[in-house]
């Protein structure tokens, strides 16, 4: 299951019964995500304490742990004090839903301000990781240039967003707070270049997020912060995964200039 953190204490008895190993997903580490990434809990408290034991017994009831990226790995490894040959990568792709031609009309792409120019996408839950400030830098240092920024989502930091829209009223910027998931190939396909994550977080440079890989099946080039998980495919597709470093909407504003300005042509996976 999926988070599957809780759910393990229920099938270790039921797996220790019938002789069969466990096998847990631990794409979201529930220590790290809610105290480190999101700060959802102090650090330190009884709290924090509580959530990293819960997670301690639950990766030590597995037999074979999953992770996302070799560098997320090496943490649970280290921050467990796990077995690192339990623990397997399994990169986590996109859904075949990315794959097909997105061709179908929707209300939501109703973007008459953008006609005639590029689109820059960015699509998420507005969560720490993935740096939304950055991004809102790099649409005021764009704000004179033909280019169009599209944000779709909403989360725990909508309000910095509000805040931006409210003071800096900037015209190359739309906010659609929520479409249907069936409907984001058809708005992938719609823009020129798609975002990944720019957050200076420790999380962020151990994970790929599930976008890029959305956006790259979808056949869209796609720019996202310079870390250890991605650079190797970074170094392998440098026209497809552009990189910048975290945190910087100067870089992050050049390449768009740049991506806008040559735009890769590429064939959905």
């Amino acid at each position: 299951p999926y988070p599957a953190i809780p759910d393990v204490f229920f099938a270790w008895p039921i797996a220790k019964l019938r002789h069969q190993m466990i096998i847990l997903d631990a794409f979201i580490p529930l220590h790290d995500t809610i105290v480190g990434d999101r700060a959802l809990v102090r650090g330190g408290g009884l709290t924090a304490k509580a959530i990293w034991a819960l997670e301690w017994a639950a990766l030590h009831l597995a037999n074979v742990i999953i992770s996302d990226t070799d560098q997320h790995g090496n943490f649970l490894a280290e921050e467990f004090r796990l077995d690192r040959r339990r623990i397997q990568t399994i990169l986590v792709g996109a859904e075949p839903i990315f794959r097909m031609p997105a061709t179908q009309p929707s209300a939501d792409l109703d973007l008459t301000e953008a006609v005639g120019k590029p689109i820059i996408l960015f699509y998420g839950q507005l969560i720490p990781l993935h740096g939304l400030s950055t991004i809102l830098d790099a649409i005021s240092r764009t704000a004179a240039d033909p280019i169009h920024w599209v944000i779709v989502g909403r989360g725990q930091e909508e309000r910095v967003l509000r805040d931006f829209i409210g003071q800096e009223l900037p015209g190359n910027l739309r906010w659609i707070p929520w479409i249907d998931y069936e409907r984001l190939p058809a708005m992938i396909a719609r823009s020129t270049v798609a975002l990944g994550v720019f957050g200076t977080g420790a999380k962020s440079g151990r994970v790929i997020p599930n976008k890029l890989f959305q956006i790259l099946a979808a056949g869209k080039p796609v720019i996202t912060r310079a870390s250890p998980a991605v650079d190797f495919l970074a170094e392998a597709y440098p026209q497809t995964l552009i990189t910048v470093p975290a945190g910087d909407g100067a870089a992050l504003a050049a390449a768009a200039r740049d991506a806008v300005a040559h735009p890769v042509k590429l064939r959905p996976l």
